[in-house]
């Protein structure tokens, strides 16, 4: 039985004596572009980050890193997996019950994510214009710990399940390291806005055929059953486990039998 030593920190001094020798590689949810950024304006431990303007960390880093100083400064943030402010992000992710290897099944359940985000995100009547993705090896085991999380800025906001999927392996490809075994991955969709607040160009206005089919897409899996009908980027297995345990009492489709959109 391997016995782990707990830190009990009571007054701010301590807080901030410990975060002063915490280094900014070491937080949760600072991946390396970021923390190379932080580095590079000479914030290097937790405190450094802690004691940043809040207002110019949501300018760099997104709600996402305003989050991580909020809670530095003490306040209480939610965790990614609970009940999450439609008007801020919205997060999709899992811990796995056995470790995932293989790219090819983490991009699977990743794109599986995207899929459920996305599906809320039109319900809430949003678009999105940054989605970010985590991955995070078993924090407990031998093996050493990795946690990296990758943010891609979007052009132009949207609700398109497609291009979020390609946002999402974009940055997947960046954090993904071979050879260890993940535990837990997710997805965020965040700088959400009102879809009827976006002023649209010419050139860049929503493709009517594309609205159309994420309308469709959406009336088919709420009246068959979560996940009737997904895209080809998600793979069966992905399938089975974001969604088996959530399927409505009238999905009567086989998995062997599911619509692909392509």
């Amino acid at each position: 039985m391997i016995v782990r030593p707990l830190l009990a920190l009571l007054n701010p001094k301590e807080i901030d004596s410990f975060l002063a020798r915490f280094p900014i590689t070491d937080i949760w949810g600072i991946g390396y572009n970021y923390a190379k950024y932080l580095l590079t304006h000479n914030i290097d431990t937790a405190l450094k980050l802690k004691q940043s303007p809040p207002k110019w960390i949501r300018q760099k880093m997104g709600v996402v890193g305003e989050r991580i100083v909020t809670e530095l400064n003490g306040k209480i943030s939610y965790e990614l997996e609970e009940e999450n402010d439609a008007k801020k992000m919205i997060t999709v992710s899992r811990s796995f019950k056995e470790p995932k290897t293989e790219y090819e099944e983490i991009e699977s359940t990743i794109s599986a994510f995207v899929e459920r985000a996305a599906e809320k995100l039109r319900g809430e009547g949003r678009v999105t214009a940054q989605v970010l993705v985590f991955i995070k090896t078993n924090r407990f085991s031998e093996e050493n710990y990795y946690s990296n999380s990758h943010l891609i800025h979007l052009d132009i906001a949207t609700d398109y399940t497609p291009n979020l999927l390609k946002a999402a392996k974009e940055g997947l490809k960046k954090i993904f390291k071979v050879g260890l075994s993940y535990k837990k991955a997710g997805v965020c969709l965040m700088e959400l806005v009102d879809k009827e607040q976006v002023q649209y160009s010419l050139f860049t206005r929503p493709s009517h055929k594309h609205e159309i089919l994420m309308q469709t897409i959406d009336h088919l899996n709420k009246k068959y059953g979560k996940r009737a009908v997904s895209y080809a980027a998600v793979g069966q297995k992905a399938l089975i486990l974001t969604s088996r345990e959530h399927l409505s009492s009238k999905y009567t489709t086989s998995w062997n039998e599911l619509a692909k959109v392509r």
